[in-house]
């Protein structure tokens, strides 16, 4: 996904997935805002919903039950300490 030209990253969808260009622009966003700027628990949940969705089967478990943050937040933790 590309943040710095997000309208290269929307015609590759176009092209490669053979969305439309709302479709695409949305899926663009979605996947965007789950993932700004590190990956959440609310975000990852958002995008298996969003594939569940797309194939037609329901998530049969919460993100935070296959999710360990504990080093990305350590790492965050000692950023902002610097």
């Amino acid at each position: 996904m590309n943040r710095d030209n997000p309208g290269d990253a929307i015609a590759v969808m176009i092209k490669s997935l053979r969305m439309d260009r709302d479709a695409a622009t949305q899926t663009y966003n979605l996947v965007r805002s789950s993932f700004n700027p590190v990956p959440t628990v609310e975000g990852v949940e958002r995008m298996a919903l969003w594939q569940a969705l797309a194939v037609g089967v329901k998530p049969k478990k919460a993100a935070a039950e296959y999710m360990d943050l504990s080093f990305l937040n350590q790492v965050l933790a000692e950023l902002k300490k610097k």
